[in-house]
């Protein structure tokens, strides 16, 4: 069950738009897709795939993770996407399976780890600073998470030694230290906390727009969870899509301007997306 329905939603705000409507669909991948890094249920790909094929659906997911943690089942030939990205947007997933990196952003993505004095491996990495250790997801391009927490699905072996506010104090004094155009993200899962070291420039609000000025369509939808994918389903020409598992920031905007679904990811994933499918095939 979800608020407010679509009928609804559309008789209220798109009433003159009802045929063959033209929707670009952003999903964030981890508590939206999947949950702990698990494979995305095989129900979800086969609604997008629908949603895609059926219908003018152009699918877009974009996460903050690194690209190879992209899950296969939701890339192509699996899933005709229109495009996919990594890192909150500052490296695309190409066709072939090559990362395309924003080049200002990587030169200036290298500055900032060489200011932190460290080489961002996958797994467990030791902090010179702190004397401590966090858990890197492997190489990036334009971003850094760091990971602290008792256990983190994808290396449930390894605990960091790092408390999370020593990790973001640390971020936070090297940015400024060193005028860096970076962005702090933190977040909290149940096991395991985060903070994603973002561009200020290059984030999923900015790659939304990006997309958005470049494909015709008329409505917009995005469903996310966590703090970074805030400020992008904030966009007024985004139309907020919030689960269960959602920021509370979130869930405002989805009722004040969208959909709140009263299900975590990805049970509340596909709820929406079987929802959308059946309402457009009615119109």
């Amino acid at each position: 069950m979800f608020h407010p329905t679509f009928e609804s939603f559309f008789i209220q705000h798109y009433r003159a738009m009802f045929q063959r409507l033209r929707i670009i669909l952003f999903l964030d991948i981890d508590g939206v897709l999947r949950v702990r890094k698990g494979p995305v249920p095989q129900e979800i790909v086969k609604a997008l795939r629908t949603l895609a094929q059926q219908h003018w659906v152009r699918i877009v997911p974009i996460t903050g993770a690194p690209m190879h943690q992209l899950p296969p089942e939701i890339l192509w030939p699996h899933l005709p996407l229109y495009r996919a990205f990594a890192e909150s947007g500052g490296v695309e997933h190409l066709y072939d399976g090559t990362p395309k990196p924003e080049t200002t952003v990587a030169g200036e993505f290298q500055t900032l780890i060489s200011h932190l004095e460290i080489d961002p491996q996958d797994g467990l990495l030791h902090i010179p600073a702190l004397e401590k250790t966090i858990i890197c997801e492997g190489r990036r391009h334009t971003s850094f998470t760091a990971i602290m927490g008792e256990t983190y699905p994808p290396y449930p072996n390894v605990v960091p030694t790092a408390a999370h506010h020593e990790v973001e104090a640390w971020l936070e004094n090297i940015i400024r230290d060193h005028a860096l155009p970076f962005l702090l993200l933190p977040g909290h899962e149940r096991t395991y906390s985060y903070i994603d070291v973002v561009h200020q420039h290059v984030d999923k609000a900015w790659r939304v727009g990006t997309v958005l000025g470049e494909v015709p369509h008329d409505l917009a939808f995005y469903i996310g969870d966590g703090t970074g994918d805030e400020a992008a389903m904030a966009r007024s020409d985004i139309i907020p899509v919030a689960l269960a598992n959602s920021t509370p920031r979130i869930k405002r905007h989805g009722k004040e301007r969208g959909f709140v679904v009263e299900k975590e990811g990805p049970d509340g994933t596909y709820e929406f997306l079987t929802a959308l499918t059946d309402f457009l095939q009615q119109t």
